[in-house]
């Protein structure tokens, strides 16, 4: 922290003018300022909103770079917690309006739209980069995009692995090597 010349330490912020200065540097950086127009305009005596002068001296006039830029750090932690939120919100809605139309599709048995809608879903949700093991078998069908001639392929697929495990004896060997009879 600064000293001043008989040794003492300069006074600290207060709560409320360390929230005025966050807000000042949002609504700033809300208008479109940098770096170094959040800086300069720091060390600027205070405006109104139409900007004109109010008498009153800037709030970093006494302040050091480093404290401006940790006004700043705080006013972006600001805008990183806005940003979390609205995102938490948007995909909230979107999920539940996709809910209500994968409903509607159902209920007038419009199938082609109820298998769209749940694709977008699986989208939104990160289902769509999922692969799934079948029997054993990696990757053995995507839900990036699966349509029900891909299930209805995998049914049969694992259908005459089945067959085929039943007929040669593995069947056996795989139920005791799970324990289940």
């Amino acid at each position: 922290m600064p000293r001043r010349k008989h040794g003492k330490q300069a006074p600290k912020a207060t709560k409320a003018q360390m929230s005025r200065r966050i807000a000042d540097v949002i609504r700033w950086q809300q208008r479109g300022a940098g770096l170094p127009e959040l800086i300069e305009q720091s060390k600027q005596p205070e405006k109104n909103h139409e900007g004109k002068p109010t008498g009153r001296p800037g709030w970093g006039s006494k302040l050091s770079e480093s404290s401006i830029r940790r006004v700043i750090s705080l006013a972006n932690e600001y805008w990183q917690e806005y940003a979390e939120a609205v995102a938490f919100q948007s995909v909230g809605k979107t999920m539940a309006r996709l809910d209500l139309l994968y409903a509607h599709s159902l209920q007038i048995n419009d199938y082609k739209t109820a298998l769209a809608v749940q694709q977008e879903i699986n989208k939104v949700s990160g289902l769509h980069k999922l692969s799934i093991d079948v029997a054993g078998h990696p990757g053995c069908w995507s839900l990036e995009n699966p349509t029900l001639e891909d299930l209805e392929r995998t049914l049969e697929r694992l259908e005459r692995n089945k067959q085929d495990r039943e007929g040669s004896g593995d069947a056996v060997a795989l139920e005791t090597e799970t324990g289940k009879k």
